[in-house]
């Protein structure tokens, strides 16, 4: 067999219960190298031959690479690819973390879902064996508490997952799939492609050792590359304040987006930079499979008035960029408080945040009132609507419904000259 990927797919018809193996040419897997690349061709393959029923259907992708599973930084992607719901093209999304390398660790290169089951399921794959099992019971659970019951049923702590929360089982069109509780493949709606087809989670658990050509080479590299990551200025100011150290640089510049945009800099930027989480409630730093920068913040805040868990990790840029400035929002103790949320629920960070930026822009213009928010103050800067903004937009509940749409749909039903704050 040739080194450096499986050879097999595993593809489940959810509608059926049926499992087949899919036999992954050398020649396919070197022209495309797996990833978003494979994801492209299957999918044009298919809608070549169904056409818009290919679309209707709606396979989800969840494909490795080559290189995953390689013990180096940054090179153990799960990609995962469908037609977005919310922009209704080729929409894929990929994550870090530890699934991609835990799939190829149980013999699988990557797997195919068509097909939609009429109850809630998950799959459980346990190298070879793969089962398809009732997920009734973890219906409507946050992402956390599932994580929790799966590894307790299957008394595996080990698993490693993929899984939705309530916003892909209500299908919110920009709703993720989180892997591990701390990332997400995102911005495009997969999860709410993973709900349609009532798939609550997938757990994986592989003890093969992935082949390499040439693992000596590899691992010598490997050895290299991480000494260089901890000596190189960039990488250790990553392991220092994560990718949040560019929210001040960003301000400075004047690229930090702000109050949805309309600014590029934010007085409150210090309040909410990398440099202040790492003196305040970050209490530990955690990476992705073999990454020796360890970037992801892991933060914690026990309070009587809130509290963080810090199983979901804690906030990246991104997300202090759409929950903060752009919300016109400096209390980073609540920004992390809504990544947990998000997570824990979900849904994405960034389209979560824009979406209530352009509501808030909108009521301050007059497009939206209070009558139209159940009495909430959309105010920018208004930091006590955050939480309840995202329950809302999971629910799809008061002015959460219209949000949940996206932005470009949401400004189209308002009217009113909403389409000039739709920021897409």
């Amino acid at each position: 067999m040739a080194k450096g990927f499986c050879g097999k797919i595993l593809k489940v018809d959810l509608t059926t219960g049926n499992q087949e193996v899919m036999e992954l040419d050398e020649s396919l897997m070197r022209k495309y190298m797996g990833g978003k690349g494979l994801i492209a061709y299957y999918m044009k393959e298919k809608l070549e031959e169904l056409g818009e029923e290919a679309i209707k259907s709606n396979d989800l992708y969840l494909l490795t690479g080559v290189m995953s599973g390689i013990p180096n930084a940054g090179t153990s992607r799960l990609v995962m690819g469908a037609f977005s719901p919310l922009t209704g093209g080729f929409g894929i999304s990929e994550s870090g973390g530890f699934i991609a390398a835990e799939l190829k660790k149980a013999g699988w290169d990557g797997i195919i879902l068509t097909g939609e089951s009429k109850n809630p399921v998950y799959i459980h794959i346990h190298n070879d064996k793969v089962e398809l099992l009732d997920a009734t019971h973890l219906w409507g659970k946050g992402i956390g508490e599932t994580n929790d019951l799966i590894k307790k049923e299957k008394n595996n702590s080990n698993l490693k997952f993929s899984q939705i929360g309530p916003a892909g089982e209500n299908q919110v069109p920009y709703a993720c799939v989180i892997n591990d509780l701390k990332h997400a493949c995102g911005r495009n709606g997969i999860g709410a492609v993973m709900g349609s087809k009532k798939v609550k989670a997938i757990a994986v658990y592989g003890t093969s050792k992935i082949e390499f050509y040439d693992s000596k080479n590899i691992i010598d590299i490997s050895k290299w590359y991480a000494g260089y990551f901890k000596d190189n200025p960039l990488s250790n100011g990553l392991y220092l304040y994560g990718t949040a150290a560019g929210v001040v640089p960003n301000h400075k510049a004047g690229i930090l987006p702000t109050r949805n945009f309309r600014d590029g800099s934010f007085e409150g930027a210090e309040k909410l930079s990398g440099e202040l989480m790492a003196d305040t409630i970050l209490i530990r730093r955690e990476g992705c499979f073999a990454c020796p920068v360890r970037c992801k913040r892991v933060v914690e805040v026990k309070r009587d008035d809130l509290n963080i868990d810090p199983k979901f990790g804690g906030p990246e840029y991104e997300t202090i960029g759409a929950m903060g400035s752009l919300c016109g929002i400096d209390n980073l103790e609540i920004v992390a408080k809504a990544h947990e949320v998000c997570n824990d629920l979900g849904i994405d960070t960034i389209s979560t945040g824009v979406s209530i930026a352009f509501a808030m822009e909108c009521f301050e213009k007059g497009i939206l009132s209070k009558e139209d928010t159940n009495g909430v103050d959309l105010s920018f800067g208004n930091e006590d609507v955050l939480i309840d903004m995202i329950n809302q937009i999971v629910e799809s509940k008061g002015i959460g419904e219209l949000l949940s749409k996206g932005t470009k749909e949401a400004a189209r039903i308002l009217g009113n000259g909403a389409e000039k704050y739709a920021m897409h």
